[in-house]
């Protein structure tokens, strides 16, 4: 038997699947209590086997207390519950379009303490010797509703001397019970504690103690005279105390006076001394009531007595002067009686608190003038001749003034300026001039020359005018009076001329009228000689 081949025909089919997506495994995730933002990015958590396109499902929380849950494309945000503390569990689904997987999310949040709090009262105020209980704390809190401990409060006082005995238990009632006979004030500090040493912050009151206390006493001198514009200084008040013995307390005094006008200020310091500064140049008297009190206010009686301020004559004074301005040499040759200058009151400024300007008097003080000026012993001043302001300055004039009673001022320095004249310059001379034709002339014909006072320094000229031209050719006199004329040549006779000296304001001295002689002279005969 032969066997034979026979060829055998198969047909392959390959059918394609999908797979699901496959979650890899998420890393513990934890976050504290009370954590706000926590996100996670579950890309690289997952894939898909076929390479589809995968998304996220919305979450479904299995345990936990979450208050914002959301998927935005791979990510996942979570914000527990405020005060959550545990796991939270969710079933995360990723699809691919056909398939779905899911796996266990697992957030833990760890639980935090929270800090204590409470509401309180704030400031306390008691009085001397009487306890304090009331409730001070409340709305007191663990920080949490889900945590529930002990708690207890702490308190300190910065000034501990002032409590006898304390207590402020976890309910918020505050027990204390002062010192005896002490008061005053101290600031007290609170916290409030849990066992987990959780701590609220702290806050600080004051707690005052009132001092229930005697009314404050004091002694004194009584009724107070003192002379016009003189301050009164004294222990005037003595014996001062708070009413007890055991009473510590500031006192001060307040005082009133019924005419306050008569006083500028005043001060009674609780040591007693008593400072009143009255108004200055006012005198008379008035009531003035004085209380002692301590510093709870309470207050002794009150004592009412008299200051009596005695009038004092108050001096004169001058204040000022008008702008005196008076010629050199009383505006002629020399200061004399008919134009001496003449000073009186109405040129100052005086002032009296008693007088009115017509009961003063004005007085030159003779002895105390200096030597530029002399006076008739009354109010009359002579300058001295040539004396004045621009070279040698004002003149200083002591003066005085005195009121109805004869009290005088103080000496015033009185400023007169003394305005300057110029003197018109004068000079003397040889008068009538006698030379020869054709003869010069030159001689120290001026003399005397002076610009008209020894304190006037001034460049002088002379001014000439010769009534016959002809006979001169040329002449000058200078200002040390050297004369010197050239006659013209031949030219004889006589002239008339006339000589004024000027000064630098424009000052001219008299004219001088003199003359001139040229005596004739018989000159050679001459001739003119031309031989052929």
């Amino acid at each position: 038997m032969k066997n034979f081949l026979f060829p055998l025909i198969f047909t392959l089919s390959i059918i394609f699947s999908n797979d699901a997506p496959i979650w890899l495994e998420i890393p513990s995730q934890s976050i504290d209590e009370d954590y706000v933002g926590y996100q996670i990015d579950l890309e690289s958590f997952v894939e898909d086997p076929d390479g589809d396109p995968i998304i996220i499902l919305d979450p479904i929380l299995t345990s936990g207390e979450i208050e914002v849950l959301d998927i935005d494309s791979f990510i996942l945000s979570i914000i527990p519950e405020e005060n959550f503390n545990n796991q939270i569990i969710l079933q995360l689904t990723a699809d691919d379009g056909e398939l779905t997987s899911s796996t266990e999310f697992v957030l833990t949040v760890n639980s935090i303490n929270d800090s204590p709090f409470f509401d309180n009262i704030g400031n306390i105020e008691i009085n001397e010797d009487e306890p304090y209980n009331d409730t001070w704390a409340t709305n007191i809190s663990t920080g949490a509703n889900n945590e529930d401990q002990d708690l207890f409060f702490t308190v300190t006082f910065d000034n501990p001397d002032l409590i006898e005995s304390y207590s402020l238990d976890s309910e918020g009632f505050f027990s204390i019970t002062p010192i005896l006979d002490t008061n005053g004030e101290t600031a007290f500090q609170v916290y409030l504690s849990d066992d987990e040493d959780g701590e609220s912050p702290v806050v600080e009151h004051t707690l005052t103690i009132n001092p229930i206390n005697d009314s404050p006493f004091f002694d004194n001198i009584g009724n107070i005279e003192i002379n016009e514009d003189e301050p009164y200084n004294d222990t005037w008040a003595t014996n001062i105390s708070t009413g007890a013995n055991n009473e510590d307390q500031d006192l001060f005094f307040t005082v009133t006076f019924d005419n306050p006008d008569l006083i500028e200020s005043y001060t009674l310091t609780p040591n007693g001394q008593f400072t009143i500064v009255p108004t200055l140049n006012i005198s008379g008297s008035t009531l003035f009531s004085v209380q002692l009190f301590d510093s709870a206010f309470d207050s002794s009686d009150i004592y009412t007595y008299s200051l009596t301020i005695n009038s004092i004559n108050d001096s004169p004074f001058i204040n000022d002067q008008s702008f005196i301005i008076y010629d050199e040499d009383c505006g002629d040759e020399i200061c004399d009686d008919t134009n001496k200058l003449i000073l009186d009151i109405t040129m100052f400024d005086v002032e009296d608190i008693e007088d009115s300007d017509e009961l003063l008097t004005l007085f030159i003080d003779h002895d105390n003038i200096n030597n530029n000026y002399t006076t008739d012993g009354e109010y009359g001043i002579f300058f001295n001749q040539d004396y004045n302001s621009e070279n040698e300055g004002v003149i200083e004039v002591p003066v005085y003034i005195t009121d109805s009673e004869g009290l005088q001022s103080q000496i015033f320095y009185c400023d007169v300026v003394v305005n300057p004249i110029n003197d018109m310059p004068y000079f003397s001379n040889l008068d009538t001039i006698i030379i020869n034709e054709d003869n010069n002339y030159y001689e120290n014909w001026a003399f005397n020359i002076s610009a008209g006072a020894y304190n006037e320094n001034q460049i002088l000229e002379f001014e000439i005018f010769f009534e016959n031209q002809n006979l001169i050719e040329s002449y000058n006199l200078n200002s040390e009076g050297y004369f010197n004329i050239n006659p013209n040549l031949n030219a004889n006779g006589q002239s008339n001329f006339s000589i004024l000296l000027n000064d630098e304001l424009l000052g001219q001295s008299d004219t001088v009228q003199s003359h001139i002689i040229i005596n004739p002279i018989n000159d050679p005969p001459t001739f003119d000689y031309s031989p052929t």
